[in-house]
């Protein structure tokens, strides 16, 4: 399945992963090097699925991964966070607090998961829409009225402003990480960021393939010949030999027409001249 994708993309300078997870990248870069789509000339860029890959647990070697450009949730680290989110999580960290993880239970790992300040804010914008509505007496609300009302709310929490546009969609905020070398590996290195407000800013220039910050110039392969072309070409090779054999026969059947004619007129030619001395 991985190669049948990563075939299509052999003609493609620049090739984009949209997968949700980063073993399936790793999956592809894998199957993209053993083919040639890796590395100096091509362009690799993944979305933010693809931005916690682990390189060595990945076996993503320099000529295969670097260059790689993808997005990645901006980490929070505002005040509120700091002084509010932060110390609580790692509190129940050091107290070894046991939670559920896929059926596991395991311990808090003090370093702050990415997503879990966003489903704080969440739970925040959620609780605050709900209580937007029971203030308005709707007790027994719909989904409607719940959709409605989440696009009205606001929340000022630990991963900044929590507010929606006209998709319903909050305004995204992320970073923009290059794989870059790490000794004899890679690791991700946060070269700019992208915001609706000021869209897309870098901090320091992109490291492309060829391990410079000048993009490689791709030249396209020409297309193969299609099956009809082929077919178009036989054709036309057998009409073509098929006018010269009968140009071939009539100027055969004129040459030997002509000899006929020519050993007639020197077999006869005693009896025509004795025939014209009678006359």
């Amino acid at each position: 399945f991985v190669f049948a994708i990563v075939d299509q993309l052999q003609d493609v300078g620049t090739i984009v992963y949209l997968g949700p997870s980063s073993a399936g990248l790793g999956e592809v870069l894998r199957a993209g090097s053993k083919i040639g789509i890796t590395g100096d000339p091509f362009v690799w860029i993944s979305a933010d699925g693809g931005s916690s890959i682990d390189f060595t647990n990945e076996n993503i070697t320099a000529s295969m991964g670097l260059g790689l450009i993808s997005t990645s949730l901006k980490i929070a680290d505002n005040a509120k966070f700091q002084s509010e989110f932060n110390p609580r999580w790692q509190a129940l960290a050091a107290n070894q607090t046991m939670f559920e993880f896929f059926g596991e239970l395991k311990p808090l790992d003090p370093v702050v998961n990415v997503f879990a300040p966003f489903v704080y804010d969440a739970f925040l914008l959620a609780f605050k829409a709900i209580d937007t509505l029971y203030g308005q007496g709707k007790l027994d609300f719909t989904g409607e009225e719940l959709r409605a009302a989440l696009i009205e709310t606001e929340v000022d929490g630990v991963t900044g402003l929590n507010t929606f546009d006209a998709s319903q969609d909050r305004p995204p905020t992320y970073d923009i990480v290059n794989a870059l070398r790490d000794g004899t590996s890679l690791r991700f290195s946060t070269v700019g960021t992208y915001t609706t407000e000021a869209g897309l800013t870098y901090t320091q220039p992109l490291t492309f393939s060829n391990g410079e910050t000048t993009a490689p110039v791709f030249e396209k392969p020409p297309e193969p010949l299609s099956t009809e072309f082929y077919v178009l070409i036989v054709v036309a090779s057998v009409l073509v030999a098929c006018a010269l054999l009968v140009c071939i026969t009539v100027l055969v059947r004129r040459t030997l027409k002509k000899r006929r004619e020519a050993a007639y007129a020197a077999s006869n030619a005693p009896a025509l001249q004795w025939a014209h001395e009678e006359e």
